[in-house]
């Protein structure tokens, strides 16, 4: 069953511009478009200007049962898990885009997937940037990457798509083969036209 967001709303929804801030009552809420960052084509992420709070999305998914919030790296947890779920789109335009959103100077990230983040945010937002610059670099030169070392070496770069099927996710992001991932056996191949790896089981 198909759910849309008009049929949970009291009135018809709208969309936000980017850059543009509403004042919901003592907080204001600025929204930023950031296309394919981490990976759909309509992603954005929410920043809250009076605590200065990046409610980052995808971004730094890491993995556990860790506390609410923490000053511990994310960055490489964050690594980590991208090298299980291959879930960031890997292109030009993710490590110019995090650095923007160092420029707000957030005093705090707020994640959708592990702990919150309240030690050094423009530092943790750089060295993500740096990390998927650092992979796209080594993805488009061929290397194949240092997967024991994620802070200091790019790990393995996202796999590049099936020849002929759409850029776009699905409505929740899923790759056709994530449930049989774990047992699956990547072939390296350049895909056609991409920086990326591709795997031979796609369908």
């Amino acid at each position: 069953m198909l759910v849309s967001l008009n049929d949970m709303a009291d009135r018809a929804p709208r969309v936000l511009s980017n850059g543009e801030v509403i004042d919901i009552g003592g907080k204001r809420i600025r929204y930023i478009d950031t296309p394919h960052v981490p990976h759909g084509w309509d992603a954005g992420v929410i920043f809250e200007e009076t605590s200065r709070t990046l409610f980052c999305g995808d971004l730094f998914t890491h993995l556990g049962n860790g506390p609410a919030l923490t000053e511990s790296d994310i960055v490489g947890p964050a690594l980590a898990a991208e090298d299980i779920f291959y879930d960031t789109s890997l292109g030009p335009s993710i490590a110019p885009t995090v650095r923007r959103l160092a420029d707000l100077a957030p005093r705090a990230l707020a994640l959708m997937h592990g702990s919150s983040f309240v030690g050094d945010t423009v530092g943790a937002l750089h060295d993500l940037a740096s990390a998927y610059d650092g992979r796209l670099r080594a993805a488009m030169a061929g290397r194949r990457p240092d997967i024991n070392d994620p802070r200091s070496s790019p790990t393995a770069p996202r796999r590049g798509r099936c020849s002929g099927t759409s850029s776009r996710r699905g409505s929740r992001g899923r790759h056709p083969d994530r449930s049989t991932r774990s047992g699956l056996r990547r072939e390296r191949a350049r895909a056609p036209g991409r920086a990326g790896w591709a795997s031979p089981a796609c369908p």
